[in-house]
């Protein structure tokens, strides 16, 4: 039988999925070419290389999430986040209409949010201070800052606990009274003399990192400005909205091994930290995975992948506190410079059997087992035959890209509601190379072998 028939013959078979070598005959392989036998064998003993790459500068900014805190991370050392934030109007005024005669009688912040990370429990604080210069750019990054007042406006003593998903905090009286000075102007004259305020936590806390949100079913998070005015002796309200530009900064003071990871693209290979390597959103830590000896697969002869799985889990001892695992991970693509292969948009890594439409392949943390399971099938294939293909996997968490995605996928592809997204918390994970004593990260191949007698 000439290779191209006998190649038919055995990928005609891949769709079973046998977990033990069988007879033949026992299995009913009614396309078994003549003088061939058909085995379906099981290997976890592949080497998989793990490294911690710090990659380029995350964008941060248009996020409805503004992170603002600070945690000393046991693991990653500590982690600060502020939040530079554009006011304005309301959206259906082009000028602020409060009417005449005005009395200012309070200015209240107040922030609703649904995410914290880090030390929850303890007291902290959130400071807001006064911009000194205005958001320019369309693009910032999670390294980019503003300069603001050193005396805050406003500050609040509380303890993160996202059942309690309001804050309320007074600023300043004369804050409020400049913000009332701009009645009957536009926003343009608004924007050129009031450039926005800054949100962050204290400068010696160690609570968490909180995220008041600011989304089309979350319109809580407003600056609400209350007074008087000679039209009536009630009093009023006025809402000055927060959903304009914005960004964060967030901020890795990291100690020990991971302290050498300073310039994007640094690499820490597993061997060199205690195997173990590092994932967190937010300030581009991720773990890059290879496979190295895949190649050991096919000098065994003819053969093709059933069932390909990489399995991680996190360390024990890693999970502390509010300092949970990610309740979805991703894969995404390499190059050979550590940097994330691109085009108009980051490229992940498909989901198994739905290559055409995109979709990204994603685990979900299972909490009874401890462990991400993705299916690789057709990327190990890939490492078979078109070795020029990739460079490696880097795992992280999704990116917003995916909001898209799932908004567009007429409802086959969604994300978990409390999915953190990697440009948009601080969450983190640390994972075991294979050679971790309790929790390696393993490759498991399930693969048929043709063997000619």
């Amino acid at each position: 039988m000439n290779f191209l028939i006998k190649r038919i013959a055995f990928f005609a078979l891949l769709s079973f999925a046998f977990f033990s070598c069988e007879d033949p005959k026992d299995i009913g392989l009614d396309l078994q070419p003549e003088n061939q036998n058909f085995g379906v064998l099981f290997t976890e003993d592949l080497d998989v290389q793990t490294t911690t790459i710090l990659v380029d500068s995350v964008r941060t900014h248009r996020s409805p999430y503004f992170l603002a805190g600070r945690y000393q991370d046991p693991v990653l050392g500590t982690i600060t986040a502020k939040s530079f934030l554009q006011v304005r109007y309301s959206s259906i005024d082009s000028t602020l209409n409060l009417g005449t005669s005005l009395t200012f009688d309070s200015l209240v912040l107040i922030l609703d949010y649904e995410y914290d990370y880090g030390n929850t429990g303890q007291a902290q604080n959130l400071f807001v201070h006064r911009l000194t210069d205005s958001l320019r750019r369309k693009v910032y990054y999670n390294y980019d800052k503003l300069p603001y007042e050193s005396t805050p406006v406003g500050s609040l003593n509380f303890v993160a606990n996202t059942k309690r998903d309001t804050l309320r905090f007074r600023l300043s009286n004369e804050l409020g009274n400049q913000l009332m000075s701009f009645a009957g102007k536009s926003e343009a004259e608004f924007f050129s003399s009031f450039y926005g305020l800054a949100l962050m936590g204290g400068e010696t806390d160690n609570g968490a990192v909180i995220a008041p949100i600011i989304t089309a079913s979350s319109t809580a998070t407003v600056l609400r400005l209350y007074y008087h005015n000679s039209a009536s002796a009630d009093q009023k309200t006025y809402e000055f909205f927060l959903d304009g530009l914005n960004f964060n900064h967030i901020q890795s003071e990291r100690t020990g091994v991971l302290a050498g990871l300073q310039n994007p693209y640094d690499a820490l290979p597993s061997a060199n930290a205690g195997e173990l390597s590092y994932v967190q959103a937010g300030i581009g830590l991720m773990t890059k995975v290879e496979f190295p000896d895949i190649k050991k697969l096919i000098e065994k002869g003819n053969i093709g992948i059933n069932r390909a799985e990489l399995v991680i889990a996190p360390v024990d001892g890693t999970v502390v506190n509010a300092a949970t695992p990610p309740p979805v991970l991703t894969l995404y693509g390499t190059g050979t410079d550590n940097k994330l292969v691109s085009d108009s948009a980051i490229r992940y890594i498909p989901l198994e059997g739905d290559f055409t439409r995109g979709i990204p392949n994603i685990a979900n943390y299972n909490s009874t087992k401890k462990t991400y399971t993705f299916s690789i099938n057709q990327y190990i294939n890939n490492l078979l035959y078109q070795p020029s293909a990739t460079n490696g996997l880097f795992l992280s968490l999704p990116s917003v890209g995916f909001l898209t995605i799932a908004a567009n996928s007429n409802n086959t592809f969604s994300l978990p509601a409390n999915t953190p997204y990697y440009e948009r918390s601080v969450d983190r994970l640390v994972i075991g190379s294979r050679k971790h004593p309790t929790n390696p990260i393993k490759l498991r191949v399930y693969y048929t072998l043709v063997d000619s007698q």
